[in-house]
């Protein structure tokens, strides 16, 4: 759009000014038609039998041992940085620390009271290496009753 005016009074000079407004067109992509659905195999099963594995990957023992060991190591680092006056990286490391604990102590929470809720269910049998590897945890003592 381009508009033309003149700015002025019977006293004084004419000045002819221009302004121009462009006018964006919003692109809008078109729509697609749906397409008919595609399966690779259109005789398999749509809800297949659930495996006795489970999808949910659970840490090892060893891994929460090895983050428990690191935990300790920044602890003692953050000891040392506050001895050597570094108060600020220091107190950092410090609130982060007290941050996992809580985080720790409120999981520990949720799952009593997950555990007070759920109906005791059997467990599943382990077989191959799933057997040992469990055979070689300990048991806590809340299960040893």
């Amino acid at each position: 759009m381009v508009t033309s005016f003149v700015v002025g009074n019977a006293d004084g000079p004419w000045i002819a000014m221009k302004t121009t407004q462009k006018m964006t067109k919003t692109n809008v992509p078109a729509a697609r038609p749906a397409g008919k659905l595609r399966f690779l195999n259109p005789h398999a099963d749509l809800f297949p039998a659930r495996s006795r594995q489970s999808h949910i990957q659970w840490p090892t023992e060893q891994q929460i041992q090895e983050v428990s060991r690191r935990l300790a190591g920044i602890t003692r680092m953050g000891i040392r940085s506050e001895a050597n006056g570094d108060y600020f990286n220091s107190g950092d490391l410090a609130y982060q620390i007290r941050e996992i604990i809580q985080a720790t102590a409120d999981l520990f929470k949720k799952s009593q009271r997950i555990k007070r809720q759920a109906p005791c269910l059997p467990r599943p049998a382990l077989h191959g290496a799933e057997a040992h590897q469990s055979a070689a945890l300990p048991i806590p003592k809340t299960e040893r009753q």
